[in-house]
This record gives structure tokens, sequence and C-alpha cells, in this order.
């Protein structure tokens, strides 16, 4: 009732002129609100706010909803899009992640389900434990009293961690000093770190072994997973400050592009891996080559017919959407020595992977080799900064690296158009004068080549004669 009192101008104007009274009176009520929420709050807070009580890996921290966080006094105040406090409001109005769950409901997933019954027994994709690994919440819960989390879809604690031990404390101010390691130990994930934030994204949108999709599923009419963090990041409706973000890293652009490629690179081993080396999965798995290699028509014309476009007839091309560009940031962080050292080791893995028949063990310890080395270099390349030489000598390596190439796919082009975009996106906030026509130049001019033809129907991503969506212009 005191704060009806006074409309938001009154108030600051009321502060200007040095109200300590009605200050007060703000901080009491907003610590009164914050100790209200913690009392409501489901989550068993521990009898020292900030002490850590050890953690089974097989039981997961409960679920607590995105009704915890919708209080108006916290992630619920209905203001603009993307302001403190209305995080909430600005993820279910514009994100699509707060669908996830309900795309399980519609007629393309009746059909995925159907198709992966093969006959048998159906299972819905809302009752089907590997969809709501990435679609829900707490696949745990399907079924369930409190399975109403997963209606929520991709929600809050999906990303930024199960709240049962932080949700009561993580306002307090010793809280905003803990390290990355301190919150991730109250099952907290740190995404203000880049490297988490990519790792928390590319679990789903890359896979993991316990998140899977397979050819199997892509079969039954999953879209494939190309994934490219700092793209994602630049295209999502932001429930977060993107000043803070560009405070924090003035290199942000870039930065994302570069610790994207390491942590997909990496994900993607580790997948590769576990499928390399399990002895029940089927192999070769279909969904680590190129899906046009033998997806495509045989009567049109197209560079997939050209003598050489696949290395030796009867084998399939492995698809490295994650590797391709991977020397690159490389080259401009470490010595040409690392640069050429990750190099071959992609070519021994490609290798690896195009033998007309893969061996298991060969492609896992090929593609550990990889995983190994980027954990390695990860820490450093976290901490590299992106200045405008930086940008630049980037910039010129994705031209080289096109003209180096005698037949470009569908999904280099790809990489090098995102890449380029976040290099001159981060040239542009380094320095907002910055101008280069020609560079403009060669996106539009790479983005048109990227097009699919007119009426084209299929996947959005696909060859460069078979694409159906545009890129973005930066």
């Amino acid at each position: 009732m005191l704060l009806s009192r006074f409309t938001r101008d009154e108030g600051l104007s009321m502060l200007r002129k040095g109200s300590n009274r009605l200050a007060g009176w703000l901080v009491v009520l907003a610590l009164l609100a914050a100790v209200l929420v913690a009392w409501q709050a489901p989550a068993q807070a521990p009898d020292e706010p900030l002490s850590v009580a050890d953690n089974s890996p097989h039981v997961p921290l409960k679920c607590l909803g995105v009704s915890s966080c919708t209080a108006a006094a916290c992630h619920n105040a209905g203001g603009p899009d993307g302001s403190k406090r209305s995080e909430y409001t600005t993820w279910f109005q514009h994100d699509r992640h707060a669908h996830a769950f309900a795309v399980l409901g519609g007629k393309q997933s009746e059909i995925i389900a159907r198709n992966l019954a093969a006959g048998g027994k159906i299972v819905p994709a809302k009752e089907n434990t590997l969809c709501l690994k990435c679609h829900a919440l707490a696949p745990e819960l399907a079924g369930k009293k409190h399975a109403y989390v997963n209606d929520d879809g991709v929600s809050c604690e999906s990303c930024h961690g199960r709240a049962e031990k932080w949700l009561s404390i993580h306002y307090l101010p010793e809280w905003q000093q803990k390290s990355d390691d301190d919150k991730l130990r109250y099952g907290m994930t740190p995404t203000k770190n880049l490297v988490y934030r990519a790792r928390q994204c590319a679990e789903c949108h890359i896979g993991t072994p316990d998140k899977e999709v397979n050819h199997d599923l892509y079969a039954a009419g999953h879209p494939p997973l190309y994934y490219e963090f700092s793209s994602f990041l630049a295209s999502m409706p932001k429930h977060w400050s993107e000043r803070e973000d560009k405070a924090r890293y003035p290199d942000l652009e870039l930065r994302a592009w570069v610790l994207g490629q390491a942590v997909s690179a990496e994900a993607a081993m580790k997948l590769l891996v576990h499928r390399a080396s399990s002895e029940t999965s089927p192999w070769p798995e279909f969904a680590e080559y190129n899906c046009y290699a033998c997806h495509h028509v045989l009567s049109a014309k197209s560079q997939r017919q050209r003598f050489g476009h696949i290395p030796v007839p009867g084998t399939l091309p492995f698809n490295f959407w994650f590797t391709s560009l991977l020397p690159v940031p490389l080259e401009s962080q470490f010595s040409g020595r690392v640069a050429s050292q990750v190099k071959q080791e992609i070519d021994d893995l490609r290798e690896a992977m195009q033998r007309p028949t893969p061996r298991r063990k060969a492609v896992a310890e090929q593609a550990d080799i990889l995983k190994r080395r980027l954990q390695e270099l990860l820490p450093r390349l976290e901490k590299s900064v992106h200045t405008q030489p930086i940008a630049e000598m980037i910039i010129s390596s994705f031209f080289a690296q096109g003209r180096k190439r005698s037949a470009s796919s569908w999904e280099e082009d790809m990489q090098i158009y995102l890449g380029l975009t976040a290099a001159f996106r981060t040239m542009r906030d380094l320095d907002p004068a910055y101008r280069d026509g020609s560079l403009r130049q060669r996106l539009n001019n790479l983005q048109n080549r990227l097009r699919s033809p007119e009426g084209y129907d299929g996947s959005p991503v696909h060859s460069s004669e078979d694409s159906k969506e545009s890129p973005k212009r930066p």
C-alpha cells in the first residue's frame, strides 16, 4: 500500500531530493518480499544458507518449476522485454523454448512417434523419455503427480540448473561473490560464462550420450541438429541484458563464435566417442555423415555429380559441420603448429570415418584425441581477447579457407557465412565508425549462394542446391 501512493516518477523525484525515509521503506519492502519468496519457495534451504551438501550423481536435484520464479518481485514484473525482473514474461512471450513441450503434441511429433514404433506400440512424444530429455524440464516425472512442470517446456531450470538448493539464496549479496565452481555445486549453471552457456545449449542442440538424436530419429522425421552457438545466441529473444554481456565482453560476437566452435566440436566428439564405443548401437551411425550424400535427386546437375566429390566411390563423406572451420580460431590465438596439429587430427578422423567399413575402435580413439585436445585448449581460448587486428586476421582466414577448397558444401559455406557475420559485427562493436563495403558485399554474395530454389520443399538445412531458408543479413 505504501508503494501505491507513489508513481515511479514521483518516487524517483523524491529520491533525487534526498528522501532517505522513502528509500528506507523501499529497502525494507524489498527485503520483506525476498523473505516472503524464500518462505514460499518449496526448496529446502540448508541450515547454513551457503553450506553445500554432497550430491549423489544418480539422484537429480528437485525441480521447482517456473512458478518458483514468477513472483512480481522476482522475474515477473511485466516490464519491457529483457528488463530486470521481467525475464519470465520475455521468455514466455517470445522464446520458442517455452513451446518445446507443446510441439510434442503436434502433427509432426505424432508422425515421428508412429514411424519410430515401426508397427509396434506407439509411445506418444509427450510420454517418451527420449523426447522429454530435451523438450521438457524433468523427464523422470512423466506420468507422475508433478509432471505438470514439463508443460512449460524448456523452462528456467532447464538452462539455469535445478533450483532446489539455490532458489532461496541466489539473491543474497554473498551469492554474487561466489565463483562459477561454487554455483555449480549448488546446481546452478553460471550462464554468464560463455563456455558454460555454450555447453548448456550443446547438450540438446548437438546431443550427449544420454540425449542422442540419431539417424533413426532423423529417418522418423526429426529435423537434423545443425547448431552454431554465436548465431543462435544472436537470434534469441533475450530475457537478459545484452548490454551487460557486451560490457563484460566487448568482443562478444566473435568471442561467442570462437568459443562456440571449440565447445561444439568438443560436444560432437564426445557423442562420436560414445557412438563408436558402443557394442550394441548401429554402426556406422549415419547421423555422423552428410545427409545429402544419400538424400538427393540423381537427375539434377549439381556438384555432387562431379567426379571427386566423394573421396572414394562407395564411401560416405563425413559431416564435418562442427570441425570444418575449427583451425581458423586456433590460428588466431595459438601458434601455427597448434592449428596444424588440430587440422591433422581432424583429417585423421575424417579418413577413419570415410573408410568403406569404418572401424569402431579407430574412430573412437581418433575422436577422443580431438576431444582431449579441445579440452586442453579451451581454458586458453576462454581468456583470449579478440581485438580488431585479430578480427581482421580471422576474416582473412575465412577467405583463405574458401580459396583452398576445390569444391564446397552448403555446410562449409554456411559456417563461413556465420563466422564472417560474427567478425563483422565485432568490428562494428569495437569501432562504431567501422565500414567495410567490400566485406558486406561478400557476405551478401555468400548469402545469395546459400539460397534455395524457389518453391523447394524440404529440410531447412542441406546442401547449397537444396537449402530452403536464407541466412539473416548481418
